[in-house]
């Protein structure tokens, strides 16, 4: 089908276990369908599906984040972009091609691509293969139950958003919302703060919040990152310390140029929210459908 463009490759008459395999888009897409039905593909089992589990499953058991399968990367944010999580794995090729597959989505975008042709010298394809994800990502739903107004970040780069609320701590000791997150899990690209204010934002503090997530809790006590895996998740914070009636309560979003699907906001109990800033944030009403944009 055609000659490796790579010369260790060659000198091997080009066989050999890093390069020189060749394919078509459509192949390629039979394959990783194949991947996300547990190893069958119309009537034939090709793979049993614990093997396809142990190769989509993360070998690497580090807190670098830059996990590997057997075969594949896994949650590799800087060029799986928003469909990054701990579930998705992807592989580039040194001729500019990639791929990702993210089973929670049950989708998959292939590139391919010849970036050394005619000469290598035209720099990383890097940035390409990210945006193309993430113009794929904004033509998923991203289905949400809606019970109720919903805060939504998006997924732009390099942006700091803002959403602010008045809360009223009359009536009780705890404030609580619903969310939904996909922020990459890398601290020096995406995070998501919580802070409150007593002074009118003046002088803002992190407050800590517990989620209640795949019968765990966990507590951010500033930065979010990580991801819910497309679910809501419950999240709570003890205010009882506060003497003050009305505080104000601040959710951050900050982006890098590699970024998840964003940061979804539900007060669990409106009547005691009253907004007072959603900078970059959107509105979703509850008769909308969701897709990320």
């Amino acid at each position: 089908m055609g000659d490796v463009h790579d010369e260790k490759a060659a000198a091997l008459q080009g066989v050999a276990g890093h390069a020189g395999l060749f394919s078509t888009a459509y192949d390629l897409a039979i394959f990783l369908q194949t991947m996300i039905n547990g190893g069958s593909y119309g009537d034939a089992q090709v793979l049993q599906p614990e093997s396809v589990q142990l190769m989509m499953e993360d070998q690497i058991t580090t807190e670098s984040h830059l996990g590997q399968s057997l075969g594949w990367n896994v949650n590799r944010g800087w060029f799986m972009a928003g469909l990054s999580s701990p579930s998705t794995v992807g592989h580039t090729g040194f001729t500019g091609t990639s791929f990702v597959l993210d089973p929670l989505t049950d989708s998959f975008v292939i590139f391919l691509t010849n970036r050394v042709h005619p000469t290598r010298d035209e720099g990383s394809i890097n940035g390409v293969r990210h945006d193309l994800v993430q113009q794929f990502i904004r033509s998923i739903p991203y289905s949400h139950p809606l019970e109720g107004h919903t805060w939504y970040s998006g997924m732009t780069s390099n942006v700091s958003s803002e959403l602010v609320f008045e809360f009223d701590t009359h009536e009780t000791d705890r404030l609580v919302f619903d969310t939904s997150f996909d922020i990459l899990n890398d601290i020096a690209r995406d995070q998501g703060f919580v802070d409150f204010s007593t002074d009118d934002g003046d002088t803002w503090k992190p407050l800590p919040v517990t989620i209640a997530m795949d019968d765990y809790t966990k507590t951010m006590h500033h930065s979010w990152i990580g991801s819910t895996k497309n679910h809501w998740v419950e999240a709570q914070a003890s205010i009882e310390h506060l003497t003050e009636e009305e505080i104000l309560v601040r959710f951050r979003y900050v982006t890098s140029g590699s970024n998840g699907k964003g940061w979804w906001i539900r007060p669990s109990d409106p009547e005691n929210w009253s907004l007072v800033n959603d900078q970059n944030w959107s509105l979703i009403e509850p008769e909308l459908e969701v897709s990320v944009h």
